[in-house]
C-alpha cells in the first residue's frame, strides 16, 4: 500500500519553474479510484458487490489514464500551497470529494459504508493513505489538518470513528474544477470603482494594500462614517480587482460565514466583509488576510488576529460627482447636483444606473430619470410614523411677500451649494453638525407653511415626510425618543424632507421640574435639540405659536421665515391660482374686488372657492358672486371672525 501511495503522489504533482502543476481534479479522482480498486482486491472476501465495484473503479481509471490530460496549475495546487498540505492531506481532500464526481463512486462508497451512506469513511482513508497497524498518523491528520480545522473536509456520523463519513463543504468540488460556483445566495457583490483620489496614494492605504497581498492572517479594518466607508471600500476593491470578493455578512450565521470564507480560500481571493456576523470564530480561524468594513467594535476587540485600522475620510464633492459620472456619463454636469443631494456609494449607484436605463429605454438618460430611479432604490422603513407625500406644488403655486419668497429660494440654493462651501472652501472644519438644513416656518393657520414645505420638497426632488405626532409621542419612558430617532435616520437615508407640523407640541420650551412628567418632557426636548443639530438632511418645522418654541432651538435653524397674512395683492393672486382653467366662473366675478373686500388667508380662499364650486354644481350653474360670498361667509364663521 505504501508503494501505491507513493505512485499516486508522484504521478499527480510535477514541479516546474512556475510552481507545481498537476492534471485536472477528475484525473486525480480517477487515479485514486484505481488505488482503491487495488486495496479492495487485497481484501480477504469479495462478494458480487465488491467485484462490481472493483471492475468499475479499474475501468474508470483506465479510461482516465488513456486520455492523458496536460498538467497545469490547478486550484488544488494553489490551495495546497497556501495551506502547506502534504500528500496524505491532498488524498484526504480528493477522497472526500469523489462522491461529487461520479455516481459510480457514490454506489461504491455506499456499498462499503456500514450505514450505506454515499461517502467514504475514516477507515477507508486509513487503508488508502497509511500502511501501518498504528493509525496514530491518521488520527493526527483528522484532528490537526487545516482541512478539518477550516471545515473544508467535514466528518459526520455517530459511533466508532472509523465509521464516520468524510465529505466536502458545499460546492467545493466544482471550484476545484476551476468553476466560479459560489454557494446559494453567496455571490460576491459588485461594488468596485476605478475613480481615484489622493486617498489611495496615502502611505497608510498603500501599506494596508501591501499587507492584504501577503500570506499573513490579519484583518484590515476600515473605520469612519458608514457612507465614507462604503465609498472608500469601493476604491479599495477597484485597486484589488479580481483578487478580492465582497460580501455583506450582517447577521450571517457561523456556518454560512465558514462556508463563504472557505470558498474565498479555494479561489485565493481576499474576503471583503461588510457588517458583523453572529459569531466570529470562522474569522479567527481564517489563515489569510481579511478586509472588514462596518464591523462592530466588540468583534474587533475580541478578534485573535492582528487588526490594522485604516481611516476612511469623508469623500469630497468632486469624488462623489465623479462616481455619478462614472455610473451615468450622459448626465454630464447634472451629476454634480445629484451627487450633492444623493451622496451614494458605488454599490447602490450601480443599481440606480440599471433602473434609470430601464426607465429611459431608448430615450436619452436625463436627471429626471435618475431622480425617478432614486425613489425606488433609497431604503425606506415603516410608514407607521410618517405620512409620505409626493410633492406636486411648484414655485408659481406659492404666493408670499418678497422677503419670505427670497428666503425660501436661498434655502434651496444653500443646500445645493453646501458641498462647495463646506468641502471645497473648508467651512466645515471637522464639525459634521454644520451640514443639513433646518427651517422654522412661523405664521397663522392657512398662510402657506405646508404649501411652502411641499414646494421645497418638489424643488429638491424629494418626498415630503409629514410627522404623525399621534404615532411619535408615547406615554412610555424613552419610546418617544426612540420613535424620533427612527424618523430622523429614515429621513437621512432616503434624503426626504422632514416636516413637523404644529411643531410647538414637540419643541416646546423646557420648564422647571416639579414632578417626573416635567423631567421626562425636558429630556425629550434635550434629545430633540441635539438630534436636530446633527441632522444631515432637511427638516422643516411649522408653528402657529413661535413664542412657545424653546429659544435653544432658534440658534439651530439656518432659516426662520415668517408667513404673514396675505395683503390684497397677494389675495388676488391666490384667488387666481386656485381657479382651474376649466372651472365655469361667471363673468360678473372680479377676484380683485373679493381680495380687497375680504381679508382671508390662503387656506380660507381655497376652501371658499371649493365650497362655491359645489354650490354651483348643485344648481348646475356657473360659479357666481352669490355662491362665492355665501362660501366666504361660512369660512369667516368657522374661524369665529365677523364677515365684512
Amino acid at each position: 500500500m505504501h508503494d501505491g501511495l507513493a505512485s499516486w503522489s508522484v504521478n499527480t504533482i510535477k514541479p516546474t519553474v512556475l510552481g507545481p502543476v498537476s492534471p485536472p481534479i477528475w484525473y486525480e479522482a480517477a487515479q485514486l479510484a484505481g488505488r482503491l480498486a487495488e486495496v479492495l482486491q487485497q481484501g480477504p472476501l469479495q462478494d458480487e458487490q465488491s467485484q462490481q465495484a472493483i471492475a468499475f473503479l479499474t475501468a474508470h481509471w483506465q479510461r482516465a489514464k488513456a486520455s492523458q490530460p496536460t498538467p497545469a496549475r490547478q486550484p488544488l495546487d494553489t490551495l495546497c500551497h497556501r495551506l502547506k498540505l502534504g500528500t496524505q492531506e491532498r488524498m484526504l481532500l480528493v477522497l472526500a470529494g469523489m462522491a461529487d464526481e461520479h455516481e459510480g463512486f457514490v454506489a461504491t462508497f455506499a456499498g462499503l459504508h456500514p450505514r450505506n451512506e454515499p461517502f467514504p469513511t475514516v477507515g477507508l482513508l486509513a487503508r488508502l493513505a497509511f500502511d501501518s497497524v498504528d493509525r496514530s498518523e491518521c488520527w493526527r491528520l483528522l484532528t490537526q489538518s487545516p482541512l478539518i480545522k477550516l471545515g473544508l473536509v467535514r466528518l459526520s456520523g455517530d459511533g466508532a470513528w472509523p465509521e464516520h463519513s468524510l465529505h466536502l463543504a458545499e460546492r467545493v468540488w466544482p471550484v476545484l474544477y476551476g468553476l466560479d460556483c459560489w454557494p446559494q445566495d453567496m455571490a460576491p457583490q459588485v461594488a468596485a470603482t476605478r475613480v481615484a483620489d489622493s486617498w489611495l496614494q496615502h502611505p497608510d492605504v498603500r501599506y494596508a494594500l501591501s499587507r492584504l497581498g501577503s500570506q499573513q492572517a490579519l484583518a484590515v479594518s476600515l473605520q469612519g462614517e458608514p457612507q465614507a466607508m462604503r465609498v472608500r471600500l469601493a476604491q479599495l476593491l477597484g485597486e484589488l480587482g479580481q483578487r478580492a470578493a465582497c460580501f455583506d455578512i450582517s447577521s450571517m450565521s457561523e456556518s454560512l460565514l465558514e462556508t463563504l470564507l472557505l470558498h474565498c480560500l479555494l479561489r485565493d481571493r481576499i474576503p471583503v466583509l461588510i457588517g458583523t456576523p453572529t459569531g466570529n470564530s470562522p474569522l479567527a480561524r481564517f489563515p489569510a488576510p481579511l478586509l472588514l468594513a462596518e464591523t462592530e467594535p466588540v468583534l474587533l476587540a475580541s478578534l485573535p488576529l492582528p487588526v490594522l485600522p485604516l481611516p476612511a475620510p469623508r469623500p469630497s464633492r468632486q469624488l462623489l460627482a465623479a462616481l455619478w459620472q462614472e455610473a451615468m456619463p450622459e448626465l454630464g454636469e447634472q451629476a454634480i447636483a445629484l451627487a450633492a443631494r444623493f451622496p451614494l456609494e458605488p454599490r447602490r449607484l450601480f443599481r440606480v444606473q440599471d433602473d434609470a436605463r430601464a426607465i429611459a429605454g431608448l430615450t436619452p438618460l436625463r436627471d429626471t430619470t435618475a431622480y425617478q430611479a432614486l425613489k425606488t432604490r433609497l431604503a425606506r422603513g415603516s410608514d407607521t410614523q410618517v405620512r409620505r407625500l409626493v410633492p406636486h406644488a411648484d414655485w408659481p403655486d406659492l404666493v408670499l411677500p418678497p422677503a419670505a419668497m427670497n428666503a425660501l429660494h436661498d434655502a434651496v440654493a444653500r443646500l445645493a451649494l453646501q458641498a462647495q462651501v463646506m468641502d471645497d472652501w473648508g467651512f466645515e472644519r471637522g464639525d459634521a453638525n454644520r451640514r443639513g438644513l433646518r427651517l422654522l416656518f412661523c405664521g397663522l393657520p392657512g398662510t402657506g407653511k405646508t404649501l411652502a414645505a411641499e414646494v421645497i420638497a418638489h424643488a429638491l426632488h424629494a418626498e415630503l415626510m409629514v410627522i404623525d405626532l399621534s404615532r411619535i409621542v408615547s406615554k412610555w419612558i424613552g419610546e418617544t425618543e426612540k420613535n424620533l430617532a427612527a424618523v430622523f435616520e429614515e429621513a437621512e437615508t432616503t434624503r426626504g424632507v422632514l416636516f413637523f407640523d404644529e411643531a410647538d407640541a414637540l419643541f416646546a420650551k423646557r420648564t422647571d421640574v416639579h414632578d417626573a412628567n416635567d423631567r421626562f418632557a425636558n429630556i425629550e426636548t434635550a434629545y430633540l435639540l441635539t438630534r436636530l443639530e446633527r441632522f444631515d438632511g432637511i427638516a422643516i418645522l411649522a408653528t402657529n405659536l413661535r413664542q412657545h418654541i424653546d429659544k435653544a432651538f432658534l440658534r439651530r435653524f439656518e432659516f426662520v421665515i415668517d408667513f404673514p397674512e396675505p395683503g390684497a395683492e397677494e389675495r388676488a393672486a391666490i384667488w387666481q391660482r386656485h381657479v382651474p382653467a376649466q372651472a365655469p366662473i361667471a363673468a360678473e366675478v372680479d377676484f380683485e374686488v373679493l381680495a380687497l373686500r375680504y381679508p382671508m388667508s390662503g387656506a380660507m380662499i381655497r376652501n371658499a372657492l371649493l365650497s362655491a364650486a359645489y354650490y354651483a354644481a348643485a344648481r348646475q350653474d356657473d360659479i357666481t358672486c352669490d355662491a362665492l360670498e355665501r362660501a366666504i361667509a361660512l369660512e369667516f364663521e368657522k374661524t369665529g371672525r365677523l364677515c365684512p
